[in-house]
């Protein structure tokens, strides 16, 4: 997990993105990764959704951020199954198309396949979307759903340029083309 960390340390670090859509956001620790290399004073747009249910609510996140001196004004919380609340925040907010989409709710294949294709049409051109928790860990436990990145970005051949990051705990990686 500490690569995944250094990963979006360096991509935060390299090229900011104001408009963060989080699917799946659990008690904040990923969300943390990216405020914290936010630029002083800049101003964001951060989506963060999740059903709340294993960790506590969307306080738990503000209390979290807080105590690590993180400024939470720029989060929305929507919570709620990813697969109804994306598709009425993308109805909601149809001019809006994120810089950065973490996908890491669902960690079932069909959930997973629904929340990547469901995710792609909201980023933006030349930016960047990673699947959390795709691969199995090390020790051969964990998720199995490199399977499902490689079919949904076999269907967006052409639309996102993705490479397969990290194993253990697979996170992947891709970039929607500039046209």
């Amino acid at each position: 997990m500490l690569q995944n960390n250094l990963f979006e340390i360096w991509l935060f670090l390299r090229c900011y993105p104001y408009t963060i859509l989080e699917i799946g956001t659990r008690t904040g620790m990923s969300l943390f990764n990216k405020l914290a290399f936010r630029p002083n004073g800049a101003a964001c747009l951060v989506m963060s959704t999740d059903l709340y249910v294993e960790q506590g609510l969307p306080n738990l996140v503000e209390r979290n951020l807080r105590q690590m001196k993180i400024g939470t004004s720029g989060v929305c919380y929507m919570r709620g199954d990813s697969q109804e609340v994306v598709p009425a925040l993308a109805a909601a907010m149809a001019e809006v198309r994120y810089k950065y989409i973490l996908v890491d709710a669902s960690h079932e294949a069909e959930g997973a396949w629904t929340d990547m294709i469901t995710a792609i049409p909201l980023l933006a051109p030349g930016r960047i979307i990673v699947f959390d928790d795709a691969g199995p860990t090390e020790d051969g436990t964990g998720y199995n759903l490199i399977s499902v990145w490689d079919d949904v970005m076999t269907s967006h051949s052409g639309v996102i340029n993705n490479k397969p990051y990290d194993v253990p705990y697979g996170s992947c990686v891709g970039r929607r083309s500039a046209a």
